[in-house]
């Protein structure tokens, strides 16, 4: 429950603050009320206001879980959104990385076939030249 406690914003804090409060203030005054009639009753009465005064208290308090648990699962709903969201942009920027690997792959490739074609065509042009050097020579000597 720690855990979760770090992730509520402060502004939830506070609603939740202030709803506890209203809560609390709202009924103080049935409290005292309450408690002075206690002090006044007989013993069927006090026996039945005791039952009334703890129904309210479980109804109020089922409230206030019910609050917990949405905020609760609210947080967890977030947190499994906020991995889902993290691992798509993990596989968007791993396909982008894919995708630049094949590109700078591409373009390697076609370097390597012109620079291999470069190569092809400086060794037809020498070997011509020595061709051409071999005919000169061959038709000075004669």
């Amino acid at each position: 429950m720690s855990w979760y406690r770090k992730k509520i914003d402060s502004t939830k804090k506070d609603k939740l603050k202030a709803e506890i409060s209203v809560i609390l203030e709202k009924y103080k005054p049935a409290i005292l009320n309450k408690l002075e009639e206690f002090n006044n009753m007989d013993g069927l009465k006090t026996i039945k206001y005791i039952r009334t005064w703890t129904l309210l208290r479980e109804i109020e308090r089922t409230h206030l879980i019910k609050k917990l648990l949405i905020l609760w699962l609210s947080g967890i709903f977030n947190f499994i959104l906020k991995w889902v969201n993290k691992e798509i942009v993990l596989e968007t920027l791993d396909e982008k990385r894919h995708t630049k690997e094949r590109i700078t792959n591409n373009e390697n490739l076609k370097n390597r076939a012109q620079l291999d074609a470069l190569d092809r065509v400086r060794t037809l042009v020498v070997e011509n030249i020595e061709d051409s050097k071999a005919k000169v020579q061959v038709l000075y000597s004669n």
